[in-house]
C-alpha cells in the first residue's frame, strides 16, 4: 500500500511538473519558421541597408581615461558613468600597474580595458624592435592578466607621440589606436584607425568649451571621443585634474541627447567600422514569405562575433505583424506588431539570416 501511494505521488508529481512547462509562456515563446505562419508579400524591391552607427543612430560618442593606473578612475569616474548607463576605455600601461583586481572589477562590469603602451614611454621616437617590445608587452598583460579577455581592440599613444611607423605597427596588435585632437568623420579608411581623434579635457575647466564639439558631431554624423585624466571628487582642479561637478555637468549634458548618440567604447566603435567598411549586403526572397539576408565581411578578422545594425523596410503585407529573425532555426530576435514602414535589427557578419512575420 505505502509503494503505492508513493508511486501516485510521484505520477501526480510529474503531470503537475508538464503541465506548468507546458502552460508556461505558450503565446510570447520564441518560433521559429513554418510556411503555414508566415506571412506572405508580393513584390518586395525595396534596399536594405547598413547603418553608419548602431542602432541607427545620428553619432557616436566615446569616453576615455589615459593613465589608467590612477585609483580615481574606478573610484570616481566609473561609478558616475554606471550610475548613467555609460561604460569608459581606461587606457593602462600595464608595467606600472601593482593590484589589477579594480581593473578586473571593471572589465566585468563591462568597461573596456586598452592598452596605453608597456612603459608609457614616447613611442614616436622608438625603433621598430622597441615598438615591437612596447606592444607586445602590453597586449600580453592585459590578456594574461584579466580573466575573460578574448582581444585588446584599443590603443592610445602616451602623450600623443606617434611616428608613420608606430602607428603601421599599432595595427598589427590592434583594430584602432588614438593619436590626433578634433572630431572623427562616420567613414575610416584602414590608415585613419591608426589616428583616431580625441578631444583632451584640459583647464579651464568650463563646460561650454566641450558642448561645440557634441554639437559638431551630431551635426556632422561622425564620431567624437573625450578623455580625462583625473577626475577629483574633492572639486581639485589642475592642468589634468577634472572637478568632478564638471565631469557630471558633462556627462548629463551628453546623455541628454541620448536619441542622437550612440554610447560606445572606443573598441566597440572601432569594431563597428572595421565590420561594416566593405561589407556586402545581400538579400534574396524565399517562398514569398522570408527575407534571407546575408552580410558577407570576408576581411574582418573578428566577424564570427560581430553584429551590424540593418535598416529592413517591410513589405507591406508585414505591416501590424510581429517579425522574426532567426539563423539556422534559432530566433535571434522578435519584434512587436508595428504599422512603422521598417525596423532596425542587429544582425551578425557573414551569417545568413531569414527575416519573417507571424500570421
Amino acid at each position: 500500500m505505502k509503494s503505492y501511494c508513493l508511486s501516485a505521488l510521484w505520477a501526480l508529481t510529474l503531470i503537475a511538473l508538464c503541465s506548468c512547462s507546458k502552460d508556461e509562456n505558450p503565446v510570447d515563446s520564441p518560433l521559429s519558421y513554418r510556411a503555414e505562419i508566415a506571412v506572405p508579400f508580393a513584390d518586395y524591391a525595396d534596399t536594405l541597408r547598413i547603418c553608419t552607427w548602431r542602432n541607427s543612430r545620428r553619432a557616436a560618442y566615446s569616453i576615455a581615461f589615459d593613465d589608467a593606473t590612477r585609483s580615481s578612475h574606478y573610484l570616481v569616474s566609473a561609478p558616475e558613468l554606471e550610475a548613467r548607463g555609460l561604460r569608459g576605455t581606461f587606457n593602462l600601461n600595464t608595467k606600472d600597474i601593482v593590484d589589477w583586481e579594480p581593473w578586473q572589477k571593471l572589465f566585468d562590469k563591462g568597461h573596456e580595458l586598452a592598452s596605453h603602451g608597456w612603459s608609457h614611454v614616447r613611442m614616436g621616437e622608438l625603433d621598430e624592435t622597441t615598438l615591437h617590445a612596447e606592444f607586445s608587452r602590453a597586449k600580453s598583460d592585459l590578456l594574461k592578466l584579466i580573466k575573460g579577455m578574448k582581444e585588446v581592440p584599443s590603443f592610445t599613444f602616451p602623450n600623443g607621440s606617434a611616428s608613420p611607423l608606430a602607428r603601421a605597427i599599432a595595427l598589427q596588435y590592434h583594430l584602432s589606436a588614438r593619436v590626433g585632437g578634433g572630431i572623427n568623420a562616420a567613414n575610416f579608411s584602414q590608415e585613419e584607425l591608426s589616428r583616431v581623434n580625441g578631444i583632451g579635457v584640459y583647464a579651464p575647466y568650463v563646460e561650454s568649451r566641450f558642448e561645440p564639439f557634441i554639437h559638431q558631431v551630431i551635426a556632422k554624423g561622425g564620431w567624437v571621443l573625450f578623455y580625462f585624466h583625473t577626475v577629483s571628487a574633492a572639486g581639485d582642479s589642475g592642468e589634468t585634474t577634472t572637478p568632478l561637478a564638471l565631469f557630471r555637468q558633462h556627462l548629463d549634458f551628453v546623455k541628454a541627447r541620448s536619441d542622437s548618440f550612440w554610447f560606445a567604447t572606443q573598441g566597440e566603435v572601432a569594431t563597428y567600422i572595421t565590420a561594416r567598411t566593405g561589407t556586402e549586403l545581400g538579400c534574396a526572397v524565399k517562398e514569398e514569405r522570408i527575407l534571407a539576408v546575408t552580410l558577407n565581411a570576408p576581411n574582418f578578422r573578428e566577424a564570427a562575433e560581430t553584429t551590424l545594425s540593418i535598416i529592413v523596410p517591410k513589405p507591406a503585407e508585414w505591416l501590424n505583424h510581429r517579425i522574426v529573425v532567426e539563423e539556422e532555426g534559432a530566433v535571434l530576435s522578435e519584434f512587436g506588431a508595428s504599422a512603422a514602414a521598417q525596423l532596425v535589427c542587429d544582425l551578425p557578419v557573414n551569417k545568413t539570416v531569414w527575416i519573417w512575420a507571424r500570421k
